[in-house]
């Protein structure tokens, strides 16, 4: 019997089906182990099948709420920012909730709105926030010690794209602070809202901003989080974690180490910068870092074990970090865009360095901001930093002094040891005899004249450092007092090809030279220290 074409091919598809479905009745009544069912959530389209299991793994089927029960209770998501997803996802019985049902309700997982991991968004009626950290602080305002009965602060990173030259201009007004058995909020005004920039130092995308709310006396307990907001009764779209110490655990302390180093993220997708890297690390720690803090964009795998490989030795703390809001994070799409937008690279490198400043205030005395190519150098019979501080102190500042006025910031002049110094006509026996990988040993012979003071790189006490540019503080709790390192005592080394572009005549730098051997007194000590590091991770 002729069958149309159409019609043999709705047979097949029929029996093929049939076919199809016997198999997997068979194989269901077949094989040992019990039918499961398993859910999937794909793009938030719930797929459900049944699957056979033959081996000795029990997969259990739970409800939804004692899934994210358990999960909240072994997530910390640190890097969003965010307090343990139990309490963001209000799991936890008379935990946060509003003020009022239409006011102030409490911002959870799913309704803050997050950016690049790192940040979280906030909108205003005229400025856009993004949102990084927030700082338990208990400093005290007017240098006074950690007592029950002073006045707290929670300090809170973020970037806006509003340049505001004043706080009053600013529509973001009020902080909620949120408890762990505590259903309201309590609401603070923000007592300080100011820019980590100067407008006249040019534009950018984004401009990043402290700021401030004073924790009520009359509360001992330290809020959970904090949201920021314009109106008594808005709804945040943000909720940071404050990260803090507990008094109890200060006042036990063991005393505090005398310097940590902040370095801005780190974008090294080349592997050329290793030998580099290591080289300066252990150059650091050789004038007394006690701990390196860095954040990182992206890194080239070999540098990524190294980097790896001290902070298993707690030499180094690195965090993750990414760009705020509409500016680009896929790896090579960042890295030319910070070569190329040098200021909006140079605002957004000032979250790290503030958020490495507060996050380190208990726990070291000073903290430098330093990059991959600059060192703090002591000069004289002064072997490290430590040193170096003591003899500034009682020598050219003078004990006395110091006691009437706290000097918050030790600076030191930028003199370049530019590539170009190093050439065939002044490598000699000693330079030749230095393995190429050391760079920084290899070059000595820097700029007869350092950069103006714009350009010095500093150790801030963090007793009294606020907020921070790369070169200089820009607020203290009180006054800001710098002192500059005599040239005697102590330089910045700088190692670059060339001068930074801000310096339109780099000739004056490269034509007036001199031999400085001054690293020299670390040098074997130096080399053996990198080869063996550079051994170890192969």
């Amino acid at each position: 019997m002729f069958v149309p074409c159409r019609s043999r091919q709705f047979l097949r598809t029929v029996f093929l089906c049939i076919s199809l479905l016997t198999v997997i009745f068979i194989l269901r009544t077949s094989l040992p182990g019990a039918s499961k069912r398993v859910k999937y959530v794909i793009n938030e389209v719930q797929f459900n099948w049944e699957t056979s299991t033959s081996d000795t793994t029990t997969v259990v089927e739970q409800d939804d709420e004692e899934v994210d029960a358990e999960v909240a209770e072994d997530w910390a998501l640190d890097e969003a920012n965010i307090p343990d997803v139990a309490f963001m996802i209000g799991t936890k019985k008379g935990g946060p909730k509003y003020i009022k049902p239409n006011c102030a309700k409490f911002p959870n997982l799913f309704t803050v709105r997050f950016s690049n991991t790192h940040w979280q968004f906030q909108e205003t009626a005229n400025e856009s926030y993004y949102l990084y950290s927030a700082y338990l602080d208990m400093r005290g305002n007017n240098g006074s010690e950690i007592t029950e009965t002073t006045s707290s602060v929670v300090r809170v990173l973020g970037m806006s794209d509003a340049l505001l030259m004043d706080q009053k201009n600013a529509t973001l007004k009020m902080c909620q602070f949120w408890y762990k058995d505590r259903r309201e909020p309590e609401l603070t005004p923000i007592s300080d809202l100011r820019m980590i920039w100067n407008h006249k130092w040019g534009r950018g995308h984004y401009y990043p901003y402290l700021i401030t709310c004073q924790l009520p006396l009359y509360f001992k307990q330290v809020p959970v989080s904090v949201s920021v907001v314009s109106k008594k009764c808005e709804s945040a779209t943000n909720n940071l974690n404050i990260i803090h110490r507990d008094r109890v655990e200060l006042s036990q302390r063991t005393p505090q180490k005398n310097f940590g180093v902040c370095v801005k993220a780190l974008d090294f997708p080349h592997g050329y910068m290793l030998s580099r890297l290591v080289e300066w690390i252990e150059t650091l720690r050789l004038l007394g870092a006690d701990k390196l803090f860095l954040y990182e964009f992206y890194v080239d795998s070999d540098i990524k074990k190294v980097l790896d490989y001290y902070e298993s030795k707690g030499i180094i703390d690195v965090k993750q970090t990414t760009l705020p809001g509409e500016l680009p994070n896929h790896p090579q799409l960042r890295h030319l865009y910070i070569r190329g937008k040098k200021g909006d690279k140079r605002l957004t490198e000032l979250i790290p360095y503030n958020d490495c400043i507060l996050r380190n205030m208990y726990d070291y005395k000073y903290v430098a901001v330093l990059d991959t190519d600059e060192i703090i150098m002591p000069k004289d019979n002064n072997m490290n930093w430590n040193e170096l501080i003591k003899t500034v102190n009682k020598e050219d500042i003078g004990l006395e002094s110091i006691k009437k006025e706290a000097i918050t910031t030790y600076c030191s002049r930028n003199y370049y040891f530019l590539d170009g110094m190093l050439s065939k006509t002044n490598t000699d026996d000693e330079i030749a005899a230095i393995p190429l990988g050391f760079h920084m040993l290899r070059h000595v012979y820097r700029s007869n004249n350092h950069t103006g003071n714009g350009y010095a790189k500093c150790f801030h006490s963090t007793e009294h450092t606020l907020g921070v540019h790369n070169h200089y503080p820009l607020f203290c709790r009180n006054k800001c007092k710098r002192h500059y390192f005599n040239l005697e005592r102590a330089q910045m080394n700088h190692y670059r090809s060339t001068c930074v572009p801000e310096i339109k005549n780099c000739t004056q730098y490269l034509t007036d030279t001199e031999r400085d051997t001054n690293l020299w007194k670390h040098k074997d000590i130096l080399m053996s220290r990198v080869q063996t590091i550079l051994e170890i991770v192969n």
